[in-house]
């Protein structure tokens, strides 16, 4: 049987998680096959857990999964988080097992989604891991991370990047562990890349985070302040609206501790025809080196 220090994915009624990877510097069972994860030498036990007396009704809020926008109704009981999706199903986190549960009747096709998306991210949150949606590069000696919402370039920096000497570490998801210092886990799944779980299993330091911003007359680069910086990394954290209130303080103080140890800019550059992007790309990672 696996350790209580091991995280283990299951589906209802499969009593056995016998593949196995590392995420974001831990042993992940799983009881399914899913892309990325191989046959492990032991198998972890999903032990039933009893049914909770009763569940408390704590939020309803909406989250983008399987490709559509959706309700998220949540319910917890002590440390254990109910979710159930509109249209798709539901999942139990249990944060004293370390166990995600996914109802049986979840399609196939999104199980791998649902388990390494909110119920993975959940328990890790649960574990001290910091979610950003955010790509990460290591560039002239340093690792920096983009934000932006969807279309401001962060992901066309991470996948042309590659042109200016850099290497790209995560795209989309960037999980970090905040003490003793901000460092990145680029060993996460990856869902836009072809072999989702390629990064490495390693902890690199964070130098720098850059929030892209779209539609401007000129690139341009300015230092951001510890009170916008905090703003702005809340705004791009990842399942924080899965959170209970005891996580949220957690998530806030994780936040804090971050703003505090890594220098933030913002990046704003124009509209360009898709030709002119790589060039962009190389121009910024240009402006960047100054700083």
């Amino acid at each position: 049987m696996c350790a209580r220090t091991d995280l283990v994915l299951a589906v209802a009624g499969q009593i056995e998680a016998c593949y196995d990877t590392r995420i974001a510097g831990v042993r992940v069972f799983c009881s399914e096959a899913i892309d990325g994860f191989g046959r492990a030498d032991e198998s972890a036990v999903v032990a039933a857990a009893d049914a909770p007396t009763s569940w408390q009704d704590e939020l309803t809020t909406q989250g983008f999964l399987v490709g559509e926008l959706r309700r998220v109704d949540v319910r917890s009981s002590g440390r254990r988080r109910r979710l159930v999706f509109s249209g798709l199903g539901g999942l139990e986190v249990d944060a004293d097992r370390r166990v995600v549960v996914v109802d049986a009747d979840v399609p196939s096709a999104a199980r791998p989604e649902v388990m390494l998306g909110p119920g993975l991210l959940l328990l890790l949150a649960m574990d001290g891991v910091l979610a950003l949606h955010a790509s990460a590069i290591a560039h002239g000696g340093r690792t920096i991370l983009f934000c932006g919402v969807s279309g401001s370039g962060k992901s066309s920096i991470a996948r042309l990047a590659a042109a200016c000497g850099a290497e790209t570490l995560v795209d989309d998801i960037a999980p970090c562990r905040i003490a003793p210092t901000p460092q990145l886990l680029p060993r996460f799944p990856q869902l836009k890349w072809a072999q989702p779980l390629s990064g490495a299993d390693r902890a690199i330091g964070i130098d720098q985070i850059v929030f892209v911003e779209r539609g401007t007359a000129a690139l341009g680069v300015q230092p951001l302040s510890a009170a916008e910086t905090r703003l702005r990394l809340i705004r791009h954290s990842v399942a924080a609206r899965l959170f209970p209130r005891a996580l949220l303080r957690w998530h806030l103080d994780a936040v804090t501790a971050f703003t505090r140890g890594v220098p933030a800019l913002r990046m704003s550059w124009p509209e360009c025809a898709e030709a002119a992007i790589p060039g962009q790309v190389a121009a910024a990672l240009a402006r960047l080196s100054a700083w």
